[in-house]
């Protein structure tokens, strides 16, 4: 029994790491952080365009690579957090800001295409990371440049977001906006 119990314990990892796909951990490109749709039927040119004009409704498109199927884009106005966080909060000021990063991928299938999307709220992170790069520890002697405090860059330079959430919702409505622009380009008529 025990001899069962140590095959059992060594054989359980490799067992279960050869039934996970490569990159489908958190950082993947696909699968898990996207919502996706299949559009059967649908030609790639269309799905694209319908991607790219589904983007240019809700979101400024940063990035466009057609041959690799993918559009992306930042939201055109700052919006509410849903949870504040801890150190900035609303407790400080204001109801914090953030923004939306936006992803689709176009991807072509056999009987049709499939799109990703993912969406993710973004909090302007950058009180909270200068406040903590000023802790100086157990000297009270500054030891940064002006560079190291920002006077050689801009201020867009040092702004830093930090990912919070994606975004379900916005994630289906632009799915949904793709696939309605898709289906009208493949049946014009109808």
């Amino acid at each position: 029994m025990l001899k069962n119990l140590i095959v059992v314990a060594v054989m359980f990892p490799l067992l279960t790491s050869a039934c996970t796909a490569p990159g489908s951990g958190h950082r993947s490109t696909f699968g898990a952080s996207y919502q996706r749709e299949q559009i059967v039927g649908a030609q790639y040119d269309d799905a694209f365009r319908a991607a790219r004009q589904a983007m240019r409704e809700r979101f400024n498109v940063t990035h466009i690579d057609r041959k690799n199927g993918v559009v992306r884009g930042v939201s055109r106005n700052s919006v509410p957090l849903t949870r504040p966080s801890l150190v900035t909060g609303e407790s400080i000021g204001s109801p914090q800001r953030g923004r939306h990063l936006a992803e689709v991928k176009v991807r072509r299938r056999e009987q049709g295409v499939e799109i990703y999307c993912r969406v993710v709220q973004q909090e302007n992170a950058t009180e909270t990371v200068q406040m903590l790069s000023r802790d100086r520890g157990v000297l009270d002697v500054p030891r940064d440049t002006p560079v190291d405090r920002g006077a050689g860059t801009t201020r867009a330079q040092n702004t830093v977001w930090r990912d919070r959430e994606r975004d379900r919702v916005q994630e289906r409505q632009v799915l949904r906006s793709i696939r309605e622009f898709a289906e009208k380009a493949s049946h014009p008529n109808g």
